[in-house]
């Protein structure tokens, strides 16, 4: 079905994963110039700073990571950490919190902050030796390859019992599924921009929360909290819609159209963005 779509889009039949083919043989960072990383930064700060939140809350409602500990203390590692937005708020609650960054220049940018942040990426960065209370992939793991192996370092780097924090797209949402009706249609470039055809580090997995919950049992982890996070702020959308410099669409009047929708979007309508934390078994 999805092979009529694109022809680097596929859909197992049996799980529900989609997957693309439209990353780098090695899994790394491609070189592009399709995005405008400045405006990249500026249309994502707002709603990743509300998901931030969210995130760090329940966090702190699942206490009982190790001996009944609270966030405070907890060793904390943030894989595809960017600017360090999630570590400063993590460390302000009281995490001890390390960050990898494939890009260089970004990773700088987090160390200038005062933030523990290495350049490279998981699970290469981390000494087998590491063990951490929280491994954190904000909206990141959609982006890697081997799932399988990635799953399997977190595994050994988490203590036991501690948490897999996962925020990714859900293929069950409204925009994706929007996005798929209008490819049948015809009209692609909204199922590219989604899958990030063409950036530096495209998607390569959309998730349904079944499927996830089944992918991640295979590796030992249990589902142990939800919540659903935001879709996107009206605050710095005009430039996160613009951030990819191919794009022929006004922002403006784009944005003007989401900014109708955002109620809808963001709280009422199948959730887009998804936050699920998972317990490491023994």
């Amino acid at each position: 079905m999805a092979g009529r779509l694109e022809p680097w889009l596929a859909r197992c039949p049996v799980c529900g994963l989609w997957r693309s083919t439209l990353g780098s043989a090695d899994g790394r960072l491609q070189d592009s110039t399709a995005l405008d990383e400045e405006r990249r930064r500026k249309g994502l700060a707002a709603v990743r700073a509300a998901n931030i939140r969210l995130t760090l809350d329940l966090l702190s409602d699942l206490s009982g990571l190790r001996d009944d500990r609270p966030l405070p203390g907890l060793r904390l590692l943030d894989v595809g950490c960017a600017y360090g937005w999630f570590l400063l708020e993590a460390r302000r609650a009281g995490c001890a919190g390390t960050g990898i960054e494939p890009d260089p220049e970004i990773a700088e940018a987090a160390r200038r902050e005062g933030l523990d942040v290495r350049t490279g990426y998981f699970p290469e960065a981390v000494d087998p030796a590491e063990t951490f209370d929280v491994i954190a992939f904000n909206d990141v793991l959609e982006h890697l390859a081997d799932l399988d192996g990635v799953l399997e370092a977190c595994r050994t780097s988490l203590r036991p019992h501690g948490l897999l924090v996962v925020s990714a797209p859900s293929s069950e949402g409204v925009l994706y599924r929007t996005a798929l009706v209008l490819a049948r249609l015809g009209a692609r470039a909204p199922l590219g921009r989604l899958w990030q055809e063409g950036f530096p580090s495209p998607h390569l997995s959309y998730f349904s929360r079944a499927g996830l919950d089944r992918l991640m049992a295979k590796h030992g982890f249990h589902p142990h909290g939800r919540r659903r996070l935001r879709t996107f702020s009206c605050r710095g959308l005009a430039d996160r819609i613009g951030f990819d410099s191919r794009h022929r669409v006004r922002p403006l009047l784009t944005a003007g159209l989401l900014m109708a929708a955002a109620p809808a979007i963001n709280f009422l309508l199948p959730a887009d963005q998804l936050l699920s934390v998972y317990r490491r078994g023994e």
